[in-house]
């Protein structure tokens, strides 16, 4: 009975979050920026929706430390949404595939930080806070992008 409540709610979740951020990645109205900003933002608690979501995310951890089904799903996508974002963002593909994946892992645990403030500090950072830590951490990347980019 764990194994299989475990799935389902961990499937549910993955799956809802997978929709909002397939959508925002199919809106050609928002740039490239702007589409990967949103999209990890599906990630971070910044509504009542996306704590739920993220305490949720915590409690099954939790249960998957007590009883070990090596069936959660969530860090294996959040590494996807990091790795299409590093190569949304790097479209000159200026960056070597070691470094790309260092900036991908950066910014999954930059929004793994960000989460767990839910879990560790409840409310403690707003929501316009976590927003520009995230805006920070992808100028950073897009300035390293940006800098490897030969000059005319």
């Amino acid at each position: 009975m764990h194994d299989e409540l475990l799935r389902y709610v961990s499937s549910y979740l993955t799956r809802q979050i997978g929709n909002r951020i397939s959508a925002i990645a199919q809106d050609k109205k928002l740039t490239v920026r702007q589409r990967v900003e949103q999209a990890c933002e599906q990630l971070l608690p910044l509504d009542a929706m996306r704590k739920r979501e993220i305490v949720a995310y915590a409690e099954l951890g939790r249960l998957e430390r007590a009883r070990p089904t090596g069936r959660l799903e969530e860090g294996q996508e959040i590494a996807k949404v990091c790795e299409a974002s590093l190569d949304a963002l790097d479209v000159h593909r200026v960056l070597d595939k070691a470094r790309r994946a260092q900036l991908a892992r950066r910014l999954h645990w930059v929004l793994d930080g960000l989460a767990a403030q839910e879990i560790i500090y409840p409310s403690y950072i707003n929501p316009a806070d976590i927003q520009e830590e995230l805006r920070q951490t992808l100028d950073d990347i897009e300035r390293e992008i940006a800098d490897l980019i030969p000059q005319k």
